[in-house]
């Protein structure tokens, strides 16, 4: 996710082995697999060694007699099956496995784990595992009145 020089937002992820400046790959999708929409000023982090995304923010549609494109925030989670192990831990019914082609036993793919987080929407926030635990805390995003703000805010979760 992120923002590049011609895209507003994006979905793109690169993994590196860090053997150099050229090791870079983009993890490659199918949109017909489960995917976080293209968003920014989302957070990852590694928890209990599973890379998960959370919220963010992208535009939405200009509203009639505008010309500003409303701001979407969003309050999700997401985190990448990259093994069976994972996947079965965390599979449910709002994110389907992906089509697996003939041969293939599985294909990582990322599974939605919280559609509407408890904490409220927001981007540019921080979140960070320490001693077993995720921290998520601050951020931007609208407050009671729609207005976009600084949340000052803690959330914890053990799971």
């Amino acid at each position: 996710g992120g923002s590049t020089l011609d895209q507003l937002h994006t979905r793109k992820i690169f993994v590196s082995g860090f053997s150099g400046l050229n090791a870079w790959v983009e993890i490659q999708y199918n949109d017909a697999v489960p995917w976080f929409s293209a968003r920014s000023n989302q957070t990852v982090v590694i928890y209990k060694d599973v890379l998960a995304v959370i919220a963010g923010w992208s535009t939405g549609p200009v509203p009639p007699g505008s010309q500003v494109a409303t701001k979407i925030f969003y309050n999700d989670v997401w985190i990448y099956a990259d093994s069976e192990g994972v996947a079965n831990i965390y599979k449910s019914d709002k994110s389907p496995e992906p089509q697996l082609a003939l041969g293939q036993d599985f294909v990582p793919y990322w599974i939605l784990v919280a559609l509407n987080a408890p904490f409220r929407p927001r981007s540019s926030m921080t979140a960070v595992e320490f001693k077993g635990r995720l921290f998520l805390m601050g951020g931007d995003g609208p407050d009671s009145l729609g207005v976009i703000a600084p949340i000052a805010d803690l959330w914890v979760t053990n799971d």
